[in-house]
């Protein structure tokens, strides 16, 4: 009889985070484990998380960090990207951080400004004057709207901008280059390096910038392209 009505009844007794619920006239008992419940609901995340960090390091290592760096840093939609190459070192007697000096200088000004939809990226790859190709490429492989690069020599320091746009469209300053004797540098060049430089390029950046702003709200939407207009 005790029985009978033990068995008329619902039964349920936690034990640490789990439910025993035994069920009315069966004596069967279900376990309803609330850790389990929840490695079931993380599992599919983990190892999603998991995959996705097994595919990056499968590319990085197979690809080399170049592939990596540019799945990473390429521009995104309606974005403007500006790329800083290192500048190409044929000196013999100096060594400068140019594009250091000129990427901080950028995002310095792009943060003042809060300037929308416009990232900087440095890449580490230098280029010599005669790879005006080379550095056409890099920019369309990064739908990158600005490409700043450089090289320098015991002659002086050059720089350069290839900029994703017509010709027509945009009217921009030749940069001007340093002719000077690297071979026994003045003692103001360092000076020039880290200041004059970076300001002048952040200017001419901006300057640029502002005209693709002018002519997407005087056109509607400005149409870049991987047509690039080299400016030396």
């Amino acid at each position: 009889m005790a029985d009978e009505e033990r068995k008329d009844k619902d039964i349920s007794v936690s034990v640490n985070d789990s439910e025993r619920v035994v069920i009315s006239g069966t004596g069967d008992a279900i376990y309803n484990d609330r850790r389990k419940t929840i490695i079931q609901f993380l599992t599919p995340k983990i190892l999603l998380l998991i995959l996705l960090a097994i595919g990056i390091t499968y590319v990085s290592f197979t690809y080399g960090p170049d592939t990596y760096h540019w799945i990473m840093n390429r521009a995104g939609k309606n974005e403007i990207l500006v790329l800083v190459t290192d500048f190409n070192d044929q000196s013999e007697n100096v060594s400068y951080d140019a594009a250091g000096g000129i990427t901080e200088s950028l995002q310095k000004a792009f943060k003042q400004y809060a300037l929308p939809n416009i990232r900087v990226v440095r890449i580490h790859k230098a280029f010599q004057r005669n790879e005006q190709d080379a550095v056409k490429a890099l920019g369309t492989r990064y739908r990158a709207t600005i490409v700043i690069w450089g090289h320098y020599d015991d002659s002086g320091m050059f720089r350069f901008m290839i900029l994703s746009a017509d010709q027509s469209m945009l009217h921009i300053k030749d940069p001007e280059d340093k002719l000077v004797n690297l071979a026994h540098p003045p003692d103001d060049f360092t000076l020039y390096v880290n200041q004059e430089l970076p300001t002048s390029m952040t200017y001419l950046t901006q300057f640029t910038i502002g005209q693709i702003y002018f002519h997407t709200n005087r056109l509607g939407s400005l149409m870049l392209t991987p047509n690039y207009l080299t400016i030396h």
